[in-house]
């Protein structure tokens, strides 16, 4: 017969040694490993697939270096507190590479939460892309190397979302890089992106998104279109190299959203207008579509900016459905160099509640035409006596040099 006072000391070891059966755990795999060893580092598996089938709340994956067939596709969730971690030993040494004779993506969290990736190269080698995420929720993936995209990478209906100190690098003409739809709670942070064709990051129907110190340096057309989003804080980027190429993948960056604030971003030595805000309505909206009403700027903030020497002007407004703006402290000089000089595009068809105030506009010449109002070409001075001063204090053009 057991006695009470031995099922008490039981029962106070084992709070003592963490209170559960399953202590959080680290597993590795290696390219030479086998799935019937132990997992450990000594005696690694061999896959991946065997890794997504042991792993559980609180564990941690190693890979070693080498070339990793398969995908990350965890079976279980982690949970708040103990997030289940996929990790290279050493960084961007583990290379994932897909399984053959599948185009599945290397990463793929569908209703999985709390799961971390990291300092892995993620090579799509033109088969694979490199991650579908969906409903899902607190996923970070951060000091990954990704190259050679088949598809799209996107991420859709997931919460809690970190995406930080990346480098993504495409290598395809045509299509986008990275989509994030529906998502919320977003921080894209500290990534470089170059690469593609279209749009290395395509922001779309989201809400309550962080963009922040990335380098945007698209060769292959533009840098990023972000629209039809709400609440975008977009600040101390690097917006430069986009190139005015075939097709739809012209120069110009979409900035299409509603209370956003773009801020203390330097955009320079693109090679043709890096910005714009140009409302349409979407080919394919329909009601019941993620594009389901105009694309449109509305009620942001863009103050802090250095917009110089690129080839085009450095910012083009256009369209009716640009309203309640303020565009001020912003220094834009040296654009549209090999032309009129023209630092600033404000279409005529324009709402007239939007104000530009107190920005540096410096172009070819001094005293030169450094804004299009319309269809004229106007100095500073003429732009704001153009636009009349209401009720002693609002004018849409003030305080600019």
């Amino acid at each position: 017969m057991i006695r009470i006072s031995t099922i008490r000391s039981l029962s106070l070891g084992f709070l003592l040694l963490g209170g559960s059966p399953l202590a959080a755990r680290e597993w590795w795999v290696s390219t030479t490993g086998d799935d019937g060893s132990a997992g450990t580092k000594g005696a690694p598996w061999g896959t991946l697939a065997k890794a997504n089938g042991e792993v559980q709340a609180g564990d941690t994956v190693t890979l070693l270096a080498g070339r990793h067939e398969g995908m990350i596709a965890p079976k279980l969730s982690g949970e708040a507190g103990k997030r289940i971690v996929y990790r290279a030993a050493e960084p961007w040494a583990a290379v994932v590479v897909g399984k053959k004779g599948t185009s599945d993506p290397l990463v793929v969290l569908g209703r999985r939460n709390h799961v971390s990736v990291a300092d892995l190269t993620l090579d799509g080698e033109a088969k694979h892309n490199w991650f579908a995420l969906d409903k899902s929720h607190h996923i970070a993936i951060s000091g990954c190397t990704m190259r050679r995209a088949r598809r799209t990478a996107q991420a859709t209906y997931c919460e809690q979302l970190r995406l930080v100190d990346n480098v993504f690098r495409c290598d395809q003409v045509g299509g986008n890089m990275l989509v994030l739809r529906e998502c919320s709670y977003v921080l894209f942070e500290g990534n470089n992106l170059s690469r593609v064709g279209h749009s290395p990051l395509q922001i779309t129907t989201c809400r309550n998104v962080i963009v922040r110190a990335n380098c945007f340096r698209n060769p292959w057309g533009r840098n990023y279109e972000f629209w039809a989003s709400g609440r975008l804080l977009i600040e101390d980027n690097i917006v430069t190299q986009a190139r005015d190429s075939g097709h739809s993948a012209d120069s110009r960056a979409k900035n299409l959203y509603i209370d956003g604030i773009y801020r203390h971003n330097r955009i320079f030595g693109n090679l043709h207008t890096p910005l714009n805000s140009g409302p349409y309505m979407p080919m394919g909206a329909k009601p019941t579509s993620y594009f389901r009403e105009p694309f449109r700027l509305l009620n942001s903030r863009i103050y802090g900016n250095v917009i110089a020497d690129n080839l085009g002007n450095g910012w083009q407004f256009a369209g009716v459905n640009i309203s309640l703006n303020v565009f001020c402290n912003n220094i834009l000089a040296g654009n549209d160099w090999t032309a009129n000089g023209t630092q600033l595009m404000v279409s005529d068809r324009i709402s007239r509640d939007n104000r530009f105030l107190n920005n540096l506009l410096a172009g070819r010449e001094p005293d030169g035409a450094v804004v299009q109002y319309g269809d004229s070409y106007l100095t500073v001075p003429e732009v704001e006596k153009r636009t009349p001063v209401l009720r002693g204090f609002w004018t849409e053009f003030g305080g600019n040099v």
